[in-house]
């Protein structure tokens, strides 16, 4: 029996089966060596996953807690360099609880941005305070202790009498600094070592 196909359909369907040869070869077989090594990772990372002992994933969930406290850390103290009128008021507060007079107080004279070359922020601070010497440095001791980045940069202590009482006036220089975070680090919550708050 025979079969008569034309020449024409005979070449249409050779070249038809010749791109779809030539486009399997171009482009599926690659991506199916992908998808077979892609496999093989997925199948390897799983394997090490499952084969961390206890240990292992107990020193990673107290390296990630640890990591967590201290970008909280680093953000609450970077508040305080970002509020002047806040600094402000918790120096003023301090103040009148160690009976200290502040003469002279400006904040807010901003010395270093943070960018892309500068990993940190930096804003000027000069006050001048008055009162008994031991007053003064309790009061200087717990400006260094505020929930921020306080660098001190300058002090001078000048003896002092106010109505026969010996005093003494400090003048006091320091920069408030904030730091940049990196970017991956911006997203991280304070809280457990599961994430957990």
């Amino acid at each position: 029996m025979n079969i008569n196909i034309p020449r024409e359909l005979a070449a249409q369907a050779v070249i038809v089966l010749a791109v779809c040869i030539g486009a399997w070869i171009a482009v599926v077989k690659p991506r199916a060596a992908e998808l077979v090594q892609l496999e093989q990772t997925i199948s390897e990372s799983s394997s090490s996953l499952n084969s961390m002992s206890p240990e292992t994933v107990e020193n990673l969930q107290r390296k990630i807690a640890s990591v967590q406290k201290r970008v909280a850390q680093v953000k609450l103290h970077n508040q305080l360099a970002d509020d002047s009128s806040r600094l402000y008021g918790l120096v003023m507060d301090l103040a009148d609880e160690h009976r200290v007079q502040v003469q002279r107080l400006q904040p807010g004279l901003e010395l270093k941005k943070a960018n892309a070359e500068s990993q940190f922020a930096a804003m000027k601070l000069d006050l001048t305070v008055e009162g008994r010497y031991e007053a003064v440095a309790a009061f200087l001791e717990q400006i260094t202790n505020l929930e921020a980045f306080i660098r001190p940069v300058s002090l001078q202590i000048t003896p002092t009498t106010v109505d026969g009482t010996p005093t003494a006036t400090a003048e006091f220089g320091c920069e408030v600094l904030s730091f940049a975070l990196a970017e991956p680090l911006m997203g991280v919550k304070a809280g457990g070592a599961d994430g957990q708050p």
